[in-house]
């Protein structure tokens, strides 16, 4: 595995791989400004999904879909009942961000669809909508808990199963998930790129529906096998 040696964002992190600023896990680091929209076609990014409804996996999900061009484009998958309730009742999440101390507190509110199995994500898109809303799921974001990997190394490779290119990128402590997910991946015959990352930033849910982020972070990523072929790399590209 090449470990890429981030700074304090994890646009300067993919670097390596050409990655841009203007790409989407710059903006939840909030450290530079979006693109007004990301088209979808081949090598775009199309829905993300968040595998955790924990308080990375919330941070992640919040501040992803407030970005331009992401609404509607962003799903937390989650076993916790009351967050998911409180999540639905709104149709997102709200993302406080609290590190620029007492007088610099800033809210944001991300459009986020909330379920608790892959295969809702599966059967979405059946009916009429817009390019963006219809797009197949090829980026997964995994931040859950060390014992709940199996599942969601399951989930993630179900979701990117139709998804030529598409990228998993693990966020969470402990050792011992990468195989997890390769296992899954052969099991379930997806070929995606690996992305093992540790966020270091802060973040914490005091209630249902919101989160809240707490401390700069740094991103250390990096890609699990082989250079990945052109069209994942341009995905890369716009992650």
């Amino acid at each position: 595995m090449a470990l890429f040696s981030g700074r304090t964002v994890l646009s300067r992190a993919l670097r390596v791989v050409g990655v841009r600023h203007e790409h989407i896990l710059s903006s939840i680091i909030g450290k530079t400004d979006p693109p007004a929209k990301w088209a979808v076609g081949p090598g775009e990014v199309g829905q993300v999904v968040v595998i955790g409804g924990g308080a990375i996996g919330s941070l992640m999900a919040g501040r992803i879909a407030a970005v331009p061009g992401m609404e509607k484009r962003v799903w937390m998958l989650t076993s916790w009942v009351e967050h998911a309730q409180a999540i639905a009742e709104v149709n997102g999440l709200v993302v406080h961000d609290e590190r620029g101390g007492e007088f610099q507190r800033r809210s944001m509110f991300g459009q986020v669809k909330v379920v608790s199995d892959a295969e809702a994500i599966l059967h979405w898109g059946s009916g009429a909508g817009r390019p963006e809303e219809m797009a197949q799921a090829n980026v997964v974001i995994v931040a859950v808990k060390q014992s709940g990997m199996r599942w969601a190394a399951d989930q993630a490779a179900r979701i990117l199963g139709g998804a030529h290119g598409g990228i998993a990128v693990t966020l969470l402590n402990g050792l011992g998930h990468i195989p997890t997910l390769q296992s899954a991946m052969r099991y379930h015959d997806v070929t995606g790129t690996m992305v093992h990352g540790v966020f270091t930033g802060g973040a914490v849910v005091h209630q249902p529906g919101a989160v809240t982020h707490t401390g700069h972070g740094a991103a250390t990523l990096g890609l699990v096998g082989p250079k990945p072929d052109s069209l994942t790399l341009k995905l890369l590209d716009k992650v």
